[in-house]
């Protein structure tokens, strides 16, 4: 529970996170790893653990991993995106 809740608002919230200080919403293989199939397994684990299902533990840690990829997997898209950008070379004063 201390790990679903926090990484489930995470992930359910980004689109509107992202629309608010990119000005658009994220592009469809991030919404689709990240925010669905990701929330999916954190609320099935979520769900799974507290009704109380046999081998409770491993779901919960299999949910975990698979979480960590999904976030993996935003982390080099963002990357990817920051890398394409032009760098910004500050001009050098001349020496005198």
């Amino acid at each position: 529970m201390l790990f679903a809740l926090p990484m489930l608002s995470l992930q359910v919230t980004y689109p509107y996170r992202r629309r608010k200080v990119v000005g658009q919403g994220p592009p469809p293989a991030v919404f689709a790893v990240f925010v669905v199939f990701g929330a999916a397994v954190t609320l099935a684990m979520l769900g799974c653990v507290l009704a109380g299902f046999p081998y409770g533990d491993a779901v919960y840690i299999t949910a975990l991993t698979i979480d960590f990829f999904t976030v993996i997997f935003g982390f080099l898209i963002a990357l990817d995106v920051i890398m394409q950008q032009p760098m910004e070379v500050p001009e050098r004063r001349a020496p005198h």
